[in-house]
C-alpha cells in the first residue's frame, strides 16, 4: 500500500497519552506513517509504549531530538523534513482524532486541495469555531470572506511540496507563536484551501495540567510572533484587504487579549505598554479602517493604547472598564453602520448562529 500522508507528533512529556494520538491516526485504515518526535527526552520508553499501537509494520516510527527550546518548532520541523509523502500534517501529543476524520482529510485532498483545514473540538465537546467560514461554503475557502486568519494552528493536511518555500515554515526561537506567520502565509497563498464539514474532527485534549502552547506569556512573547509576521517582505506585498483582514484578528485576538489578561498596572512589566503600542499601531496601520469593525468597548482599549505617553495605570484602567463594559457596548461600535462590516462583533455573531443552524440541517452537530 502506497504511503498518503506522514502525520508529525511533538512528544515533550513521557507522562503525556501519547497512546491516544498516535492510536487515533492509524484508526481510520489510511496509508499513514506516524513519526513522533521526542523533545528532549528519551526515545526508548516511548517506543516500546508504541510497540503494538501499530498494526502495519512501519506506521509508527519513534525519533529522537534535542534543542534545548522549549517550543514545538524544532520537532516539528524536524519531522516533517522527515516525510516522504504526498501528504502531511502534525499534532500535539494531547489531541487525537475522530474516527472518521484522516479519512474524510484525505478524501478532500484527493479531490483536489492542497490544504485541507481540519474541525477542531475541544474535549468538553465545545466547537472551535476557527476559522469562521461562510456557512455553506467548504471549498476554495476566501483568506478575507471566510476569515482564515483566525484558524492560527495549521491543523489538517497539507502537500508536502509546499514546504520548499521557506516562508511555508514554523518559526523558530519563540515561545509562543511559532504557527503565527506560518498559518497567515498558508491562508493568504495561491493554495486551493479546503474545509470539509462533518461530525468529526481534530480533538484539543485537555487532560495536562499545562500545555505548552497553552501556558501564559510574558507580553514580550505575545507580541514578538506579530512582529516577525509583519516584518515579512510577503506580508506588506498582500492585497490591502487581507493584510486588513489579518490585521483586525491580530488586535481582536492577540493584543487585546493581552490587555484583558492584566487588569493591573503591577502586571505589565516595564517597557511593555510601549512596545504593545508600537505594535498596535502596527497593525493600525497596514490598511485603511483597521480599528472600524471592532465595539466601543474594544476602541476604548485601542483608542487609549495608541495615545503618546500610554501606561500601565491606563492600560490596566481601560482592561477593566472593558471587562465590565454593557453588551451594547460589547456589540455596537463606534460608528453604527460599522455593525454591519464582515469584521464586526454583530456580524460574527449572526455568522455564529447562522453556522450552527446549517450545522443542524446538514447534521453535523
Amino acid at each position: 500500500m502506497t504511503l498518503r500522508v506522514d502525520m508529525v507528533v511533538a512528544l515533550h512529556d513521557p507522562r503525556r497519552p501519547i497512546e491516544r494520538a498516535v492510536a487515533s491516526l492509524l484508526a481510520d485504515g489510511v496509508p499513514v506513517r506516524v513519526t513522533v518526535v521526542c523533545h528532549g527526552i528519551d526515545p526508548s520508553p516511548i517506543a516500546e509504549r508504541l510497540a503494538t499501537v501499530g498494526a502495519v509494520p512501519g506506521s509508527v516510527r519513534v525519533v529522537a531530538f534535542a534543542d534545548g527550546v522549549q517550543s514545538p518548532t524544532g520537532p516539528f520541523m524536524y519531522g516533517l523534513r522527515m516525510a516522504t509523502a504526498e501528504h502531511v500534517g502534525i499534532m500535539g501529543s494531547d489531541d487525537w482524532l475522530d474516527p472518521g476524520a484522516l479519512r474524510a482529510w484525505l478524501e478532500a485532498a484527493d479531490l483536489g486541495a492542497d490544504v485541507v483545514v481540519g474541525r477542531l473540538r475541544h474535549q468538553s465537546g465545545q466547537t472551535v469555531r476557527a476559522p469562521l467560514v461562510r456557512p455553506w461554503r467548504t471549498r476554495r475557502l476566501d483568506p478575507v470572506r471566510d476569515r482564515l486568519a483566525y484558524r492560527t494552528a495549521p491543523l489538517g493536511l497539507f502537500r508536502r511540496c509546499l514546504l520548499s518555500d521557506p516562508e511555508w515554515s514554523l518559526t523558530p526561537g519563540l515561545r509562543t507563536g511559532d504557527d503565527l506567520a506560518f498559518g497567515v502565509r498558508i491562508w493568504t497563498s495561491a493554495a486551493r484551501i479546503d474545509y470539509p464539514r462533518g461530525r468529526a474532527a481534530y480533538v484539543i485534549g485537555s487532560d495536562a495540567t499545562e500545555r505548552v502552547t497553552t501556558a501564559p506569556h510574558p507580553v514580550s512573547d505575545v507580541l514578538a510572533p506579530i512582529e516577525h509576521l509583519l516584518d515579512r517582505p510577503w506580508f506588506a506585498d498582500l492585497p490591502a484587504p487581507v493584510r486588513r483582514a489579518v490585521a483586525i484578528k491580530l488586535v481582536r485576538v492577540h493584543l487585546l487579549g493581552a490587555v484583558a489578561a492584566r487588569t493591573e498596572a503591577s502586571r505589565w512589566m516595564p517597557g511593555e505598554p510601549e512596545r504593545l503600542a508600537h505594535v498596535l499601531a502596527r497593525c493600525v496601520a497596514q490598511a485603511p479602517n483597521v480599528p472600524a469593525p471592532f465595539s466601543r468597548a474594544d476602541r476604548c482599549v485601542i483608542d487609549a493604547a495608541l495615545r503618546p505617553g500610554v501606561s500601565a495605570v491606563t492600560l490596566a484602567a481601560v482592561a477593566e472598564r472593558r471587562r465590565t463594559a454593557s453588551r451594547l457596548d460589547g456589540v455596537l461600535t463606534a460608528r453604527l453602520r460599522d455593525a454591519l462590516m464582515r469584521e464586526s462583533t454583530a456580524r460574527r455573531y449572526l455568522n455564529y448562529a447562522l453556522s450552527r443552524f446549517v450545522e443542524r440541517v446538514r447534521g453535523d452537530r
